[in-house]
């Protein structure tokens, strides 16, 4: 066999394995000539069959086609083919002798490889034809991995100047790239996010996570309690319906504000029965849901979640400890997705922000699908009302006897008493959370969980003031459950649950 069909042996082989490149370096008409000459000499056996197809002027025309059209990269402009140094931290191998390289050579093939944990920088193999390199030489790099988060996105730059933009980052990057983190939508940063560079295959730092936006009403236009107007999607996008799994479909029991990705608070009461608390895998949560029903075909974007776990106050004891320590945090299976119609409610245990929202008078915003007058039956829409703090001693001026013995330290109140607006059975759990302006944008903070009204014998008292939890008097409780919450000036808490989950519960029989 003579040694230039041997090349063209090899050269069909590559086309075969490189149509890509072949196409970048030849234009559309030759590209077709070429194809057609190729397939005729090549596919249907005319190589090297006694025949000088192969002579050393090239008269079968392939590599000629190739070498009249010059490549887009030219290294060295001769008629024979020079081996190029070996990469750092790599090698190649060459066709068709891949221990030597015969003198006089025009054409070559390099296939190149890096040594681990480094990686390649560019395209393998290289054709070289008639002293012409088709493309750069590939480099061998140490690379960083980019995680993929929930609330961040990269971009690698261009070049070092950042007006020059920006390019989609692979998930891992060369050594030398230079990242610029983005917190994604419904999420924000406490600090600037600097640009992140790769340097040996090691991040110079780590972008400060991103946290979720928090408080923000965003409602979308479709249109608790008694006196309550329609809610809006997205009008309380923390408020989630806790649902109880006993029969199917599953009955709304109460409502609860999202602090985190995995985490919902509400009210111990809904939980317990028979001075017990009840298995969490008995009950279910529904989120970015503005109609009652489990499965309503009306809502729009509904995340369900099970809980896994409850978490109560060691003291409480419902009605034996007059309702003290009404709060509960529950722990889902899976994480929320946040976005306009599933967002947290803001935390912040900050006395003077507290003091503040509570003075009496002070509006704040409710959400429930409880009962909507005394004798009725529970909204088959979620409701919202805004109610004024009511100060402590007109509290205990305005309720009754029996019921005074409620309003226990850890108790704020609101409502009116004359039948405008309150809560009611099935709006048990729900948050009250009242506004602060922050740069321009309202963002609203969490203050009381619905906990306990007269009833009088009813579902539904029209006239009377409503007590809340105060969150602020539990927060080294919720604090206790987060591994390392910091301030909750952060606004949400975005930490992983401390201690196991009580998973292993028993449900229904």
């Amino acid at each position: 066999m003579c040694f230039k069909c041997y090349i063209c042996i090899i050269f069909a082989s590559f086309v075969l394995h490189n149509q890509d490149i072949i196409a970048a370096t030849i234009s559309g008409d030759r590209a077709a000539a070429f194809k057609r000459n190729f397939e005729h000499e090549i596919l249907t056996g005319n190589l090297c069959n006694d025949t000088v197809d192969c002579s050393v002027t090239g008269g079968d025309g392939i590599t000629n086609m190739i070498a009249d059209e010059p490549f887009g990269v030219r290294h060295k402009r001769s008629s024979l083919c020079t081996l190029p140094s070996h990469p750092d931290h790599g090698a190649y191998t060459q066709a068709p002798y891949p221990e030597s390289f015969p003198p006089g050579l025009d054409f070559v093939i390099l296939d190149y490889f890096c040594f681990p944990p480094y990686r390649m920088v560019g395209k393998s193999p290289v054709l070289c034809n008639n002293g012409q390199w088709a493309h750069a030489f590939p480099t061998c790099k140490l690379f960083c991995k980019l995680a993929r988060y929930q609330d961040m996105d990269f971009r690698c730059l261009i070049s070092d100047d950042p007006a020059d933009g920006y390019s989609k980052c692979d998930y891992v990057v060369p050594s030398g790239s230079k990242v610029q983190p983005f917190c994604k939508v419904h999420y924000f940063s406490r600090v600037p996010l600097n640009v992140m560079t790769c340097v040996n295959g090691t991040w110079d730092h780590m972008a400060d996570t991103c946290r979720p936006e928090c408080g923000t009403i965003i409602a979308k236009g479709t249109p608790l309690m008694s006196g309550g107007r329609p809610a809006k999607y997205g009008e309380l996008p923390w408020h989630v319906g806790i649902y109880y799994k006993k029969n199917k479909p599953y009955e709304q029991i109460c409502g609860g504000s999202i602090i985190s990705r995995k985490t919902v608070l509400s009210a111990a009461h809904c939980f317990w029965k028979l001075g017990d608390m009840e298995p969490p895998c008995r009950y279910a949560v529904q989120a970015g849901k503005l109609f009652r029903a489990w499965n309503d075909e009306q809502d729009e974007e509904v995340q369900q979640r099970d809980v896994i776990d409850i978490k109560i106050p060691p003291h409480y004891r419902g009605v034996q400890t007059n309702f003290q320590d009404d709060l509960a945090i529950l722990i889902l299976g899976k994480s929320f997705f946040f976005k306009m119609l599933v967002q947290p409610v803001c935390l912040d245990f900050g006395s003077e922000m507290d003091k503040r929202h509570l003075e009496p008078g002070n509006m704040g915003k409710i959400a429930g699908w409880g009962y909507t007058s005394e004798a009725g039956e529970p909204s088959p829409y979620l409701k919202v009302a805004d109610l004024p703090s009511v100060g402590i001693q007109q509290c205990l001026n305005e309720t009754s006897f029996a019921f005074k013995v409620y309003i226990t330290v850890d108790k704020i109140c609101a409502g009116y008493t004359n039948g405008t607006a309150t809560v009611c059975k099935g709006d048990s759990g729900g948050g009250l959370s009242f506004p602060e302006q922050e740069n321009g944008v309202t963002k609203y903070y969490l203050r009381g969980i619905v906990s306990t009204a007269p009833a009088d014998g009813l579902t539904c008292n029209t006239v009377t003031i409503t007590t809340f939890t105060h969150v602020a008097s539990h927060h080294n409780f919720i604090e206790s459950h987060f591994e390392n919450p910091g301030r909750i000036g952060l606004r949400v808490l975005n930490t992983r649950m401390i201690g196991f989950y009580n998973d292993s519960s028993v449900c229904f029989d």
